[in-house]
């Protein structure tokens, strides 16, 4: 296999998958991105976190694939969280307005620690109401 400058590597951590994404995911790479991620896919994971800590550029095209990727999981129930995006891909992500697509987190420990799912209400306050006072028999 010829080197794209672009690998992928998934492994599972607990029902988690972390896909470390390396290199360059320009143009020439996209194919071998949407397999790699495909790939994952199958598992039907419940998360994945992309670890973006290595990778140097990504194109349009690589993003859109982010994105299909991103659909599948959802559509099969589980969800996509991106980590350690560098400063400048994180300025391009939020000019195409993936942060609204995607949680993003500093380090792909905190996008697993944040795995357990918010409550879909707002949970009541602990002291909402005035307790009763209790009375004393003495």
């Amino acid at each position: 296999m010829a080197s794209s400058g672009l690998q992928v590597e998934s492994k599972r951590k607990g029902k988690a998958v972390v896909a470390a994404i390396r290199g360059d995911a320009g143009m020439a790479s996209v194919g071998q991105l949407q397999q790699e991620l495909s790939r994952v896919l199958e598992g039907k994971p419940e998360l994945v976190v992309l670890d973006l800590t290595d990778l140097t550029f990504i194109s349009s095209m690589g993003m859109g694939t982010l994105v299909n990727f991103r659909n599948g999981v959802a559509k099969g129930g589980g969800t996509v969280k991106l980590a350690a995006l560098k400063p400048l891909l994180a300025d391009a992500f939020r000019r195409a307005r993936l942060t609204e697509m995607f949680e993003i987190h500093e380090t792909v420990d905190a996008a697993l620690a944040a795995q357990k799912p918010a409550p879909a209400t707002a949970p009541e306050p602990a002291t909402s109401a005035k307790p009763k006072a209790a009375k004393k028999g003495t």
